[in-house]
Parts: structure tokens; C-alpha cells; sequence
């Protein structure tokens, strides 16, 4: 009977060890699934672990289609992730499959733009995020500075973290080289926040050409209009109806669609997808399909140390401005009482930082090419899909634990009640 039992026990925690494995899969397929946390996996891509740092290692398999009645993009792009540019260090790689449009913003927008993760791809397959990081700094297991100062909550854009601690930390070369380099990408797997500018020549005279694609299906040009300037009648997504030029690679015939443009003020990518939508999307719409917007305000410096407010999470920007909210009143409270201010540098006894930086810790010497950074360095928006497979492993970790106590209870138990002596013959209960 004890032998029964244990085995019983084994059985149970089979079962137990089995739900496990089908509860972290399933979490992770969901994970892989959510817009802009990851593209369904490949196997298309040649084997490879890490990208080369001259950038022959990129591989892509762009199958699109241009709608001349759309001005959409229809296919598929299969990408291993790898910059076609040089990087100074050698990024890891992944293999994705990214049907354009995605099935979630085929619909008449617009729709909300994830706020970590993909909005987007270039020509050459890799990932186009939006504006926003995860945050730097002790909490987040980032030290931005190499002098150990500042900080930058999670939902603040690259550029105005970047920004804040330039003034904060003491000065551009107290930054680690975590932020963006001279092509607008950084970390590993590699991807952009703004322009991607070593993909193209932005001086060259005349409209940009078309460097991504977005999810919606809609092309993603450079900084320039015809003019050889920026546009200045782009709405809250960062796009506008007016005039392309031809691409006969791309099978995109000369003519006015809608479409994205980089930009060198926030959102800098995309700030929402105008899907279908016929007219421009305005702050206001795309802040009412946001699940993030006018839920948390704080107050960011500029590098010259002027405060403002700031929406975090919020990629729904002005395109004149710049800026995701314009209600001083938002950030009274904040002002009032910050709860986590952009940057807190820890200085001893809470003094006030002196005028004169302290003495820059010299970082380890590390070969650049043309000035780019570290793209190697970790970065809090790397790979949510991470975040999720850590959770899975948890829960089930927890789950087991929790069921493998209960089995063990329960196995005692049936030992316990088979090992007492019964006394029902002799009339005792």
C-alpha cells in the first residue's frame, strides 16, 4: 500500500509538472503574440547567434505588395533582426515572420501604437520601435551615468531621458553608451527609436525615400518633403496625406497617399496608426484609443534645465511641439509632491550637487567605429518577450512548489492512515 501510494504521489506530480509545461508555453505564445512585444518566430533565417558588426550579416525576405488604391503594403517580411550598417558590437539575432498588415490594425483606425516594441521595420527587416524606454537606472538595474548619477522613470522617450541627465549627471560625457547611436538604434536585438539615418542620405535634395513599413501597412519615410524640409502638417501619429515619389523596386508608382515620416521631435517614429482612417488623426483621437495616455504625468528637464510636463507612456505628441500634453495643471501635483522624479542623483545627506561635476570614472577603453556606441549594452525595452517567459517560469515554479507540498501532504497522509493500527475488531473508535 505505501508503494501504491508514492507512486500515486510520482503520478500527481506528473500531472502537476505536465500543466506546468503547458501553462509557461502558452503564456509565451501569448507574450509573442502582442503587438509590438515580438513577431511570430521563423526558421527562414540562416543559423546565426550574433550580428556582424560590419553589417553583412542582415537577412531579410521582404514580400510586399503596393496598393495603389490602399497606399498600403500587403505581405510578409521574414528578418533576422541584423543591422545592415556597422555596429561596434555584434547584437544578438532573431528570427521573426511579420505579415504587413498586421491583423490588429487591418481595421479602420486609428489604433494605438504599442508602446514598447515594434511599430514598425525598415527596408531591411529590422525593428522600428516607438519613442519610449523602459527606464534607467538603479530600479531598473541600468546605472546611465559613470559617475552613478541619475535616473529616468520608465515612459519617458529616449531623446528627453537622454536630454535630462546630460544636465542632470553633469555633462554628455558622463553618459554610458546606452542610448542612441549615430544610426538612431541601440541595445541587442538591435532596433531604432528615430530617424535611421545610416540607411539613407536625409541631405540628399528632394522628398526622402521610403526606409520602413508599419505594422498598418503604410510607408515610412525619411525626415524631408519634396521640398527638402520637413513637413509641417503631420498629425498625432507622425503622418499626412501628400505627395511620394516613385519607386519602381518597391512597385510604388509616383503619387499622394498617406504615409509616416521620421521626425526629429517626438513621437520621432509613430505615435498611433492611422489604419484606415480618411482624415488626419488628431491628439485628441489618438489619445482616446490610448490605454496609457492620461494616466501618470511627471516632470522632465531639457538639457538646458527647463522643467516641463510630461505624459509617460504616452506617444500621442504634437507634432509642432513636440510635446504629449499641454495642461500645466497635469503636472501641479507632481510638481507639488513628485512621486519619482526623472532623475535622482544620490548625492550624500541629500546636498545639493555642487557646480563642478564630480571627477568622470573612466570607462574601459573600447574600439568605435565613425563614433558608434555600445549597441551591445543592455537597454529595459530589449525584449519584452523576455519578461513574459520569466513570468511563466515563475508561476510555474510557484505552482509546482505549491502542488508538490500538497502531494507530499497528501502521500503522508495515506501512509500515516495505512501504517495505524486499526482497533475496529476489538471495539475500540
Amino acid at each position: 500500500k505505501a508503494t501504491v501510494s508514492v507512486l500515486y504521489c510520482f503520478a500527481v506530480l506528473d500531472t502537476i509538472m505536465k500543466t506546468a509545461a503547458i501553462l509557461s508555453a502558452a503564456i509565451f505564445q501569448a507574450a509573442a503574440q502582442q503587438p509590438g512585444i515580438g513577431s511570430p518566430t521563423s526558421n527562414a533565417c540562416p543559423a546565426l547567434q550574433q550580428c556582424a558588426s560590419d553589417g553583412s550579416s542582415n537577412f531579410n525576405q521582404i514580400s510586399l505588395t503596393f496598393g495603389t488604391t490602399t497606399g498600403k503594403f500587403s505581405g510578409t517580411i521574414i528578418s533576422n533582426l541584423c543591422p545592415a550598417h556597422p555596429v561596434t558590437n555584434r547584437p544578438q539575432t532573431r528570427c521573426i515572420s511579420q505579415t504587413i498588415p498586421d491583423t490588429r490594425y487591418s481595421g479602420t483606425g486609428p489604433y494605438e501604437a504599442p508602446v514598447r516594441g515594434a511599430v514598425g521595420y525598415t527596408v531591411h527587416g529590422v525593428s522600428i520601435y516607438g519613442p519610449m524606454e523602459g527606464g534607467f537606472g538603479p530600479d531598473f538595474g541600468i546605472i546611465p551615468c559613470w559617475n552613478g548619477l541619475g535616473e529616468c522613470v520608465g515612459g519617458v522617450d529616449v531623446p528627453a531621458c537622454e536630454k535630462s541627465l546630460i544636465h542632470l549627471c553633469g555633462g554628455e560625457d558622463q553618459l554610458k553608451s546606452i542610448f542612441l547611436d549615430n544610426c538612431g538604434g541601440h541595445a541587442s536585438p538591435y532596433h531604432y527609436h528615430g530617424d535611421v539615418k545610416c540607411d539613407y542620405d536625409p541631405n540628399l535634395s528632394g522628398h526622402s525615400p521610403l526606409i520602413g513599413y508599419s505594422l498598418d501597412g503604410y510607408g515610412i519615410y525619411g525626415v524631408n518633403e519634396q521640398t527638402s524640409t520637413p513637413p509641417t502638417d503631420l498629425d498625432a501619429c507622425n503622418g499626412h496625406i501628400g505627395f511620394v515619389p516613385g519607386d519602381a523596386a518597391k512597385g510604388i508608382p509616383a503619387g499622394t497617399y498617406y504615409h509616416y515620416h521620421v521626425t526629429t521631435k517626438a513621437p520621432y517614429t509613430l505615435g498611433c496608426y492611422a489604419a484606415g482612417q480618411a482624415a488626419a488623426v488628431s491628439v485628441d483621437s489618438c489619445k482616446a484609443v490610448s490605454s496609457s495616455c492620461n494616466s501618470g504625468y511627471t516632470v522632465v528637464k531639457d538639457e538646458f534645465g527647463s522643467s516641463y510636463c510630461y505624459d509617460t507612456d504616452c506617444t500621442c505628441f504634437d507634432p509642432t511641439t513636440g510635446r504629449n500634453t499641454n495642461l500645466a495643471a497635469d503636472c501641479l501635483t507632481v510638481e507639488a509632491s513628485p512621486p519619482s522624479p526623472v532623475v535622482i542623483p544620490p548625492t550624500p545627506n541629500n546636498q545639493p550637487n555642487p557646480v563642478t561635476p564630480p571627477t568622470p570614472f573612466v570607462p574601459p577603453t573600447t574600439p568605435t567605429t565613425n563614433g558608434l556606441v555600445n549597441t551591445a549594452s543592455p537597454s529595459s525595452d530589449d525584449d519584452d518577450t523576455m519578461k513574459y517567459v520569466i513570468l511563466a517560469i515563475l508561476v510555474s515554479v510557484l505552482a509546482c512548489i505549491t502542488l508538490m507540498i500538497c502531494a507530499y501532504c497528501l502521500c503522508y497522509n495515506k501512509e500515516k492512515k495505512n501504517s495505524e493500527p486499526s482497533y475496529e475488531h476489538e471495539g475500540v473508535y
